[in-house]
């Protein structure tokens, strides 16, 4: 059943389990890309203050094991109002999927999966609200791009993601549209299990 968005209380899940490898030497596995520092802050505090800005109440960020700071940074803090959880992600080779199954104790409302480069959900969340209609199960977000063999591509049907081909040759582009790693998905993540 899907709940009118008034009703809903969804949860941001940011991914912060990387190992920061194409951020080398300025980020790796112990200091997360999203802790680098932009006019004295961590990237991930802005995500933070947007998130809140955006009218999300709760957060939960997936770290790996390795990175500590990232965790004790923001448990210190009041995080702008939004209750702040933390889990650690082990199969770091699982990617999002791995993230998910890391925080699903706390992923038991519609949840939005976000990447910490992503400070203008507030932006966006009206579009991706207004995009939840009738028997839309999850809302994703892309981008227009000339550089497909650079990313990943949604292949449609109409309005519908039918697909997403991961970095195709430009001749095998099955659109021009491609994922920018913001996901809503309205349902908890029990509702996979089963």
């Amino acid at each position: 059943m899907i709940r009118h968005m008034s009703e809903i209380k969804p949860i941001a899940l940011i991914l912060a389990a990387g190992e920061s490898s194409r951020f080398e030497p300025l980020a790796n596995a112990q200091n997360h890309k999203a802790m680098l520092t932009l006019l004295g802050r961590p990237i991930l505090d802005y995500v933070l203050e947007d998130l809140a800005k955006a009218g999300f109440k709760r957060a939960v960020i997936a770290r790996n094991a390795s990175d500590v700071a990232l965790a004790e940074y923001f448990r210190e803090r009041e995080n702008y109002g939004l209750e702040v959880k933390f889990e650690v992600q082990l199969d770091l080779k699982a990617g999002m999927a791995g993230a998910v199954l890391a925080a699903q104790k706390y992923l038991t409302e519609p949840f939005l999966i976000l990447t910490p480069s992503h400070f203008d959900v507030s932006r966006i969340w009206p579009a991706i609200s207004e995009a939840q209609t009738g028997d839309v199960k999850a809302v994703l977000c892309g981008q227009v791009t000339k550089e497909s063999g650079r990313c990943g591509i949604f292949k449609l049907e109409g309005d519908r993601v039918v697909d997403i081909i991961e970095k195709p040759e430009p001749s095998q582009a099955p659109s021009n549209i491609r994922v920018v790693g913001l996901y809503f998905l309205l349902c908890s993540v029990s509702a996979f299990s089963g």
